[in-house]
């Protein structure tokens, strides 16, 4: 039937149909390709973001850590409300014990122990990060953040 179809019609349809299906293949290729660059590039963003996040807070963490001045870390923990896309950060001493936690949603959200993601790669839309706290380069404790993609999913 198709080939019937295709028989009867003019060369000048036959041509338009090959242009029309030609373009639609490249357009439909483009968008494609385009839209993968466009993850990469804000997955990108974002990694850049938090490691700069998880940068300065750890370096703001090392002397009340050291000190065990818990509401020092507190704070220091929860000035990433300011960036939406941090849902959690997690602050562990030496002997591997919590000391400091921020959730962007006490209520609804669920704790992930991030010692069980492998950091920097995005996983069931989130992405971790792991910092070490430092004083005079000896690790006296790791910073752990995690970072929905969700705000980056509603921009593409």
């Amino acid at each position: 039937m198709m080939v019937t179809i295709l028989h009867n019609m003019k060369i000048k349809t036959k041509l338009i149909l090959i242009i029309i299906s030609v373009v639609t293949i490249v357009s439909t290729f483009n968008g494609v390709v385009f839209g993968i660059i466009d993850v990469k590039i804000s997955q990108a963003a974002l990694t850049a973001n938090v490691e700069i996040q998880s940068q300065l807070v750890s370096e703001h963490c090392s002397a009340p850590l050291l000190f065990d001045d818990m509401d020092a870390l507190q704070q220091n923990i929860k000035i990433l409300r300011h960036t939406p896309d941090i849902i959690e950060a997690v602050i562990y001493n030496r002997e591997n014990e919590q000391i400091a936690i921020y959730q962007i949603n006490t209520e609804d959200f669920h704790f992930i122990d991030p010692r069980q993601l492998t950091p920097g790669i995005f996983i069931n839309g989130n992405l971790m990060v792991k910092k070490p706290i430092l004083v005079s380069d000896q690790q006296i404790g790791e910073l752990y953040i995690i970072a929905s993609t969700a705000h980056m999913e509603q921009n593409l």
